[in-house]
């Protein structure tokens, strides 16, 4: 676990191998504890701190609808979503796989 602090809020990041998997397209799966409440922010940050170089689902999806290339198809994206049960936001790198 690794703790990242940006613009005042905590940030206390864990990977979760056992969520994640590495054959063919890949999930790297990560649990974010945060003091940051703020989703839209809270997002911005942590993309900051992961600084993968991935896009965003939806960027992904519009970038392979309007310009379909194998760079675009292969390009590495990640979700976000905030899990209310564990209290945790969720990020989960994919880089898909050329099948």
């Amino acid at each position: 676990m690794r703790t990242e602090f940006y613009h005042g809020y905590m940030y206390q990041i864990e990977y979760m191998k056992d969520l994640s998997n590495s054959d063919y397209t890949q999930h790297k799966v990560y649990h974010i504890a945060s003091t940051d409440y703020k989703f839209k922010h809270a997002h911005e940050a942590i993309e900051s701190i992961m600084n993968d170089g991935s896009w965003r689902k939806k960027e992904w999806e519009e970038k392979n609808k309007q310009e379909p290339s194998m760079a675009n198809a292969l390009h590495p994206y990640h979700t976000f979503s905030y899990d209310e049960d564990l209290d945790v936001y969720v990020y989960t790198l994919v880089r898909p796989y050329d099948d």
